[in-house]
């Protein structure tokens, strides 16, 4: 790996903005500094990543209160869409039964629904945030009116009325996070390449769905649980790199805590590690990420 590209690795650290407007500069005073010692090297790289991280914490504390919203937003409606995009694809194979999963409808509605899904998650990764609101919403309007329309288990109303609780519980906050996008968008960086996430999760739902995938890989912790670990894990990192990255997968492990609550009165199932995943893991994200702000805003070094 050439000495450019580990300062460019380094650079990351920093927000976009400043890397456009400062990147190559700083990239060519760390490479003069460091002349050829692997020493000095390392010493301006970890001195970027310092600075970056610094950098990206005064950031967010000084930003307008109607940026930060938007941001969050828009990151949690991407996230909690690249989920449930995964989850439909998979959801046959490790046996999921949620009515937020595409079930039971004719082909014009599943196509439309994922179509709607997917377009909403695509259009707040890139950045398009208000026309993924809208998107958002056709999504829950179609979601909606599958709900509606199901005819209740006249065997188990109970279950009937339980399902329609745990939906609107998981839908609570994308749906909030759709109008917010929709009423204060803010502005933003239209980055394409984060369409990827979305090939990802299609891979991961498919590799999941196939017939013949070795689930086993997953031992007894299951295939919902590691998504679940796999999100907190990503909000703990996320916390010493983007405070919002943070509280955006919060907010996701939240929505599924709520529906996941939802569902345990009425069958009186207990899955331990599921539950305190959703429930402990928002908590200790939203900490996290109060005090780096509270650091960042007093400015304390973080």
């Amino acid at each position: 790996m050439s000495r450019q590209r580990v300062v460019d690795i380094a650079l990351r650290a920093y927000p976009g903005a400043v890397r456009d407007a400062r990147g190559a500069e700083m990239r060519d005073t760390a490479l003069d500094l460091s002349g050829r010692s692997i020493r000095r090297l390392i010493g301006e790289c970890l001195g970027l990543v310092h600075g970056g991280l610094k950098a990206r914490a005064s950031g967010s504390a000084a930003a307008s209160k109607r940026d930060l919203l938007s941001d969050c937003c828009a990151r949690t409606a991407a996230v909690w869409g690249l989920v449930i995009f995964t989850v439909w694809l998979g959801e046959e194979r490790w046996g999921y039964t949620s009515p937020h999963v595409i079930v039971t409808q004719s082909t014009f509605h599943v196509i439309a629904e994922g179509l709607l899904l997917v377009l909403a998650t695509g259009l707040a990764l890139v950045g398009y945030r208000r026309l993924a609101g809208l998107a958002g919403l056709a999504w829950v309007g179609f979601d909606l009116a599958r709900v509606l329309s199901r005819p209740p288990a006249w065997w188990l109303p109970r279950a009937s009325f339980a399902y329609d609780v745990h939906w609107v519980a998981l839908i609570i906050v994308p749906l909030t996070c759709y109008l917010v996008m929709i009423v204060a968008p803010g502005t933003a960086r239209h980055r394409s390449v984060r369409l990827g996430w979305l090939l990802g999760a299609w891979l991961l739902g498919g590799i999941v769905a196939e017939p013949n995938a070795p689930l086993e890989l997953f031992g007894s912790i299951g295939f919902e649980n590691v998504l679940l670990i796999s999100i907190l894990i990503a909000g703990i990192c996320s916390l010493a790199v983007d405070t919002w990255r943070a509280v955006a997968l919060a907010l996701t492990l939240l929505s599924f805590g709520l529906g996941k609550w939802t569902l345990v009165p009425i069958f009186n199932q207990y899955e331990y590690l599921p539950l305190a995943l959703t429930t402990l893991g928002p908590v200790m994200l939203m900490a996290g990420a109060a005090t780096r702000l509270l650091t960042a805003h007093r400015g304390l070094p973080s």
